[in-house]
């Protein structure tokens, strides 16, 4: 029995594992979606779920709570590891950097300008030129998982930078382009909580629940300012200090922490 144990734990904590579950859930939300169950699903996933405080109020439908909520959490990580590359790793030389930008770049004009030329003659469609510049980074992340540790971290840390570029741009385009609404109160609340989140690491402040609450403050505001809120994941992992003052690893434990949930419960319940 222990070792039935033991090889179930090896399998779960095995990165590739990660990326297998990630697959397969992409594959029974597939069946769902086109079986019997479809409106069932379909009805789940716009439940409205929220909370109120005073006159403030955040109702939103399941389905954002995962892809803006949970999945700014894998941002989060994404944030930090490429933190770390920033300061210790090979992003150190900035030339490093050009590489994954202009990758990223080429993903977003090339596409653009791709569909543009197909549907030159359809002003109404051509109104979507955006919608191939995006990259679904978890499906990259999960391709990366299922190769384990087949595949130089160099190549993984590119992949990461350059899905994180894409995303950024994508978000921009979205809300240059395609926002009518953007709330100049919500973009002010979000400048002050990564003031604060700044201080925060100036001052070697290494308080989580500081840092948890900056963050939640800042999704909120960035939900609320029409923008992506994913991207408060990736900007406040960029004022996660790197040590404490007793020089332990605090980013490092932070990211490590969050592998198993984003691998086993976030990446899954984004796929399904």
């Amino acid at each position: 029995m222990n070792n039935i144990v033991h090889k179930l734990k090896t399998l779960v904590l095995n990165e590739a594992f990660g990326g297998v579950l990630l697959i397969v859930c992409t594959l029974l939300a597939l069946l769902v979606q086109n079986g019997s169950f479809s409106e069932h699903y379909r009805e789940f996933l716009n439940l409205k779920v929220g909370f109120s405080v005073g006159e403030f109020e955040l109702n939103k439908p399941f389905l954002l709570w995962i892809n803006d909520g949970l999945i700014s959490i894998f941002f989060f990580a994404i944030g930090l590891e490429l933190k770390k590359e920033f300061l210790h790793g090979d992003f150190k030389n900035p030339k490093n950097i050009v590489l994954p930008f202009m990758a990223a770049l080429g993903g977003i004009l090339i596409p653009a300008m791709l569909f543009a030329l197909v549907n030159i003659g359809d002003a109404y469609t051509l109104k979507g030129w955006a919608i191939p510049t995006a990259t679904d980074t978890a499906f990259a992340l999960a391709i990366l998982m299922m190769c384990g540790k087949h595949i130089p971290s160099s190549l993984k840390i590119f992949l990461l930078s350059l899905a994180i570029f894409d995303d950024v741009g994508a978000i921009l385009i979205i809300a240059i382009f395609y926002t009518t609404k953007l709330s100049i109160v919500a973009f002010v609340v979000a400048g002050l909580a990564i003031l604060v989140m700044l201080i925060l690491n100036l001052l070697g402040i290494t308080r989580k629940s500081f840092y948890f609450i900056c963050s939640v403050i800042l999704w909120i505001s960035v939900l609320k300012s029409g923008v992506h809120a994913t991207l408060a994941g990736i900007v406040t992992a960029f004022f996660i200090p790197m040590q404490t003052k007793n020089g332990e690893a605090f980013l490092e434990e932070i990211y490590e922490s969050l592998k198993f949930w984003i691998a086993f419960i976030i990446l899954p319940l984004f796929a399904f």
